[in-house]
């Protein structure tokens, strides 16, 4: 909840700054950039909850264009376990299985 709060005021912060420093049509898109990074950041966060519903203690999901960076506190992953992540990312972010890395991080 916190990641998703940050995130609305990060963008509602870049968006008053961009507005500041442009022209009226530049307020616009500076407004959809705002609201693309709020639902990236909603979906972040989501997929992270999904994540730890399944048993995992805690996670980070990171999108970046096409790529989805995973990092779940673990020594190692199984197969299944890898999958399960890559399965909740797919479903949630629409991203391609081959765009994931699902990291163990201890």
């Amino acid at each position: 909840m916190k990641r998703i709060l940050t995130a609305v005021l990060v963008a509602a912060l870049a968006f008053s700054l961009v507005a500041a420093l442009a022209g009226c049509e530049k307020k616009d898109d500076a407004a959809k950039a705002a609201a693309k990074f709020a639902e990236t950041a909603k979906q972040e966060s989501d997929a992270e909850a999904l994540i730890i519903a399944k048993g995992f203690s805690d996670c980070i999901v990171i999108v970046k264009g096409d790529n989805v960076d995973v990092a779940v506190p673990a020594d190692q992953l199984s197969d299944a376990q890898s999958l399960q992540i890559k399965e909740i990312i797919m479903k949630q972010l629409k991203a391609k299985s081959e765009n994931i890395a699902v990291v163990p991080v201890k």
